[in-house]
Formats: C-alpha cells, sequence, structure tokens
C-alpha cells in the first residue's frame, strides 16, 4: 500500500499524570526540542513538516539518506539539531529557511538528526 503525503499526525497532548496501569494501550514519550515531521523515503523523497510544508530543501543531509532507504514507509520522527552537548532549537528554525548552497553548507556545518520512537501494543 503506498501512502502520498500529506499526511496529519497524530499530535502529543501534555498531561499531570500517567493514565491508570488498568489502560489498554498508553503510548507517551518526551517532547524533543525540534520539529514533527514524516519523511516519506523513496527515489524523490518528501520531508513533511506538522503542517504540510516540503521540509526536504532545507535539509539536503536528510533527504539525501531518505533517498538510500530503499523501503515503502514513512517515518515519524523529531527533527533536531545538536549543539554541543544538547539539542538546539534556534539553528534548526534557521535552518528551516535556508535553500541550494546556504542549505547544504549549513548542513555541512551543524547537520540535523532524526530522533524516532518505536511503540509496541500489548
Amino acid at each position: 500500500m503506498h501512502l502520498p503525503p500529506p499526511v496529519e499526525p497524530m499530535l502529543a497532548r501534555s498531561v499531570t499524570a500517567l493514565p491508570s496501569s488498568r489502560a489498554r494501550l498508553v503510548l507517551f514519550g518526551q517532547k524533543a526540542d525540534g520539529f514533527r515531521v514524516r519523511v516519506f523515503p523513496g527515489p524523490k523523497p518528501y520531508f513533511q513538516s506538522r503542517r504540510g510544508a516540503d521540509l526536504g530543501p532545507a535539509f539536503p543531509e536528510i533527504t539525501q539518506t531518505a533517498a538510500t532507504l530503499g523501503v515503502e514507509a514513512v517515518v515519524d520522527a523529531e527533527l533536531v539539531v545538536w549543539n554541543t552537548s544538547r539539542l538546539n532549537f534556534t539553528p534548526l528554525q534557521h535552518r528551516a529557511r535556508l535553500r541550494d548552497v546556504k542549505a547544504e553548507r549549513a548542513a555541512r556545518k551543524q547537520p540535523a538528526h532524526l530522533t524516532t520512537g518505536v511503540h509496541t501494543g500489548s
């Protein structure tokens, strides 16, 4: 089955306490300081922001990697940029506006990374 973009994300919500252990299926995870994205791998990858914009031109290192995966899947992930020992949202925002040579230069200087989680139910 082929799933074409855009795909609406399931958005997180904040809670003050975890659900009871009697809940049938509970999924939770920490919010990283980044952009929520979906990556559609393939020969011409599509890199979708939470609002549906194509972020591929701004993050060529992620797009190039997605082109080599060789699987038909949609990867739901958080796009982040490391700054020495922590995540840094400011350079990520700056990189999202870059294109072409400027985006490639920024990718070499301060590469972006994808963080993903695997959720299984019982």
